[in-house]
């Protein structure tokens, strides 16, 4: 018995008995708009991700293979996946964000709202960023967030964490 729950894109021997039954043949083709919507959506977000990172998810998601079995298949290592796995929701998440947000009609997303992200000299901020080199510590940066931008951050990890997940590349 699997000890996990995956999503499929299929649906294996659906009960004759069920108020809704699947048809085949002439309604097999036939989408709603939000349908449409949503997998232009899901596939534009998937074309966004690595050949890696995409493999990871259809094969995950899509398929419900283990990530063990990926990794056999891709010659990685196990935890190699799993990291790989991680980074690619993370892509889809903020690539999905405003679909959801807009198509769902959600007013608040359970996404933690982020400093930097709702400043409104945000673009200038980034480029701050972006310009600092790998040698170079934080301090300059958070230094100047609070002196021209009024913006008090207390670890690099919140810039590290803008750069990384909020930022475009």
């Amino acid at each position: 018995m699997p000890s996990r729950i995956s999503y499929q894109s299929w649906v294996d021997d659906p009960d004759p008995k069920s108020d809704f039954p699947l048809k085949t043949d002439e309604t097999e083709n036939i989408e709603s708009p939000r349908t449409r919507r949503v997998k232009k959506w899901v596939n534009r977000a998937l074309d966004k991700l690595t050949p890696l990172e995409r493999e990871v998810v259809v094969q995950h998601y899509l398929n419900g293979r283990s990530l063990y079995d990926i990794s056999l298949d891709l010659e990685r290592e196990p935890l190699q996946i799993v990291n790989v796995r991680r980074r690619a929701v993370l892509k889809l998440k903020k690539n999905l964000a405003i679909f959801v947000r807009r198509e769902f009609v959600l007013k608040e997303m359970i996404i933690p709202k982020c400093i930097l992200c709702n400043s409104p000299r945000r673009a200038e901020i980034d480029t701050l960023i972006r310009a600092k080199r790998k040698e170079e510590t934080w301090r300059r940066i958070i230094g100047k967030l609070k002196s021209e931008y009024g913006i008090k951050i207390t670890t690099p990890q919140v810039l590290i964490g803008h750069q990384k997940y909020h930022m475009e590349d």
